[in-house]
């Protein structure tokens, strides 16, 4: 399988966190300016849904504007969230959203009309991408006949479960907090390489506080490999 850089992309989840301050972010850099700081050393992003949600259209539209026209942002929801409420701030980030990632929680309305409703909504907006509860809600054979622009989320250990093969594309989250040796991430790295069920890959690592320095060695193996 051969991945360019179109097709594989890294980063994080968040990235408002006072743990990268000394060991990412410089020390006395304002809040106000770590996206900026983050975007030139990241390709790409997944905003929280609260975060998201409770960030003003005029941040949002701030948030394109710093970035570079290659930036991308792939923004979390549940499904349960308020769509109409999204809508427009998806909407602010016009060319830059790439993905629209639907994950399910305890307070989900998990109807399949619910379910195939909100998909149907984000993929006018954008490539979407559902985790396995929310694609338990709907026939597993409805999704490869949803859109070809309807990928899966996936926690990595998942990534060569039976569940992500009707997709050709994935979210995959790496939440481990603690740092892992350059050898483990390049055997990660590897794996991508050996699932050819998959031709696209948004690669976030998430969990409590992404561990920055993992991202960067990961980045570092990929840029070495292109």
């Amino acid at each position: 399988m051969t991945i360019n850089t179109s097709e594989f992309e890294i980063g994080a989840r968040g990235w408002l966190y006072r743990q990268w301050s000394g060991q990412f972010y410089p020390d006395d850099l304002p809040d106000e300016w770590r996206f900026s700081y983050y975007s030139n050393q990241f390709r790409t992003i997944l905003v929280p849904a609260e975060f998201f949600c409770q960030s003003a259209s005029q941040d949002i539209e701030d948030w394109a504007e710093y970035c570079d026209e290659e930036f991308r942002f792939y923004i979390e929801c549940f499904s349960n969230t308020n769509w109409e409420h999204i809508k427009l701030k998806l909407a602010c980030l016009n060319r830059h959203l790439s993905g629209i990632v639907i994950r399910s929680d305890k307070n989900s309305n998990t109807s399949p009309e619910a379910v195939k409703h909100l998909i149907g909504l984000a993929l006018e907006m954008a490539p979407t991408y559902i985790d396995a509860d929310v694609a338990g809600s709907i026939d597993i054979g409805d999704i490869p006949r949803l859109s070809n622009e309807l990928g899966c989320v996936c926690e990595f250990e998942a990534l060569q479960s039976d569940w992500v093969k009707p997709f050709k594309r994935s979210v995959v989250l790496i939440s481990a907090a603690s740092g892992q040796e350059p050898k483990q991430l390049r055997k990660m790295f590897d794996s991508f390489l050996s699932n050819d069920s998959l031709v696209v890959y948004s690669l976030f690592f998430a969990g409590s506080v992404p561990n920055i320095k993992d991202m960067e060695t990961m980045q570092t193996i990929y840029t070495l490999w292109a």
